[in-house]
């Protein structure tokens, strides 16, 4: 039986606020300098790091919000980006727990993935680490305690 999850809201809005901060940083230092040569007025220093924020918090948030993890009795499938990661349980080398800045990060790492559709990507590029890498509280706060738990061999 397969159940698939979507990424729950506190991991994604803890992942997208800071993309969305960090653009509007940007677009308001890219703003002053413009202000200081003269090239531009105060209003656009005012108005672009805001526009910014919203812009690019919101695009990465839609990005999160799309992936999903399906739980299967053989395999993982994570839907990322437009491509489906297919993790089979017999691949599943280790479960590694990482920091991530302030946060603590358990992640299953996979010794081989099978991506589709792979023709649109180079070869060595879909066989990268990222795609064998899947981080299961991004999905489920306790999940050693639900189905993904319960089929992993390494909780």
């Amino acid at each position: 039986m397969a159940i698939t999850y979507q990424p729950r809201w506190p991991a994604v809005l803890a992942v997208s606020l800071p993309v969305g901060l960090l653009a509007g940083a940007y677009a308001a230092a890219l703003a002053a300098l413009f202000g200081l040569l003269g090239w531009g007025e105060f209003r656009d220093i005012v108005f672009m790091g805001p526009v910014f924020i919203v812009v690019f918090g919101l695009m990465y948030l839609v990005r999160l919000r799309s992936w999903r993890l399906t739980v299967r009795d053989d395999s993982l499938l994570v839907e990322r980006d437009r491509h489906q990661i297919i993790l089979p349980w017999r691949e599943l080398a280790e479960l590694r727990v990482r920091r991530l800045g302030p946060v603590r990060v358990e992640e299953l790492v996979f010794r081989e993935a099978e991506v589709e559709p792979p023709l649109t990507m180079d070869p060595m590029s879909w066989r990268a680490a990222r795609f064998r890498r899947v981080q299961p509280a991004l999905y489920l706060a306790d999940w050693r305690n639900s189905p993904l738990g319960a089929e992993c061999p390494a909780s």
